[in-house]
């Protein structure tokens, strides 16, 4: 989420909507808030009233908040997406709305997975190391294995930003 709001501000962008999940998802929740935290340390503040939590499955629900988003005087100029589906899913409501990404709305996703979509843009988003998590996975698993009474292990995988076609200067 750090890199996140450093693009995001250097590329001028200060109007930053987010969407989360409907219902109790504590990945979802977790990062609109990491991307709060990291947007106000550069003095953007996101409003809750910009984070919505939609059904990524539902597209006519997706639709509806895209339009309360963006039927605003001043609306976002970003929309965080709490994973990359869901960016994929509002790539192509931007399409149906006439929205203009990224001249009018830049969008950024979370976990760097591409996901079939009638779009010709490639989602902004942070993308995880998978073989690096996979080999991580593994050495701790062994680990648990031979140990008797292992404590709480946190791993930090690198992450990198990859700016896709959907990410733009602030209009």
């Amino acid at each position: 989420t750090r890199q996140i709001a450093q693009n995001l501000v250097a590329l001028g962008h200060r109007r930053v909507a987010a969407l989360t999940m409907c219902g109790p998802h504590p990945d979802a929740h977790k990062r609109v808030a990491l991307l709060r935290a990291r947007l106000a340390e550069a003095g953007v503040h996101l409003p809750e009233a910009w984070v919505l939590p939609v059904e990524g499955k539902r597209p006519l629900e997706c639709a509806a908040a895209l339009r309360s988003l963006m039927d605003g005087p001043s609306p976002p100029t970003a929309l965080f997406c709490w994973h990359d589906h869901l960016g994929y899913v509002m790539l192509e409501q931007c399409a149906a709305l006439g929205i203009a990404v990224p001249e009018q709305l830049s969008l950024v996703g979370y976990d760097g997975l591409p996901w079939p979509a009638k779009t010709s843009h490639a989602l902004a988003s942070v993308e995880v190391d998978l073989d690096a998590m996979g080999e991580a996975a593994v050495e701790t698993l062994h680990w648990l294995i031979s140990h008797q009474s292992p404590p709480p292990i946190e791993r930090v995988m690198p992450a990198t930003f990859n700016r896709g076609t959907t990410l733009g200067p602030a209009s």
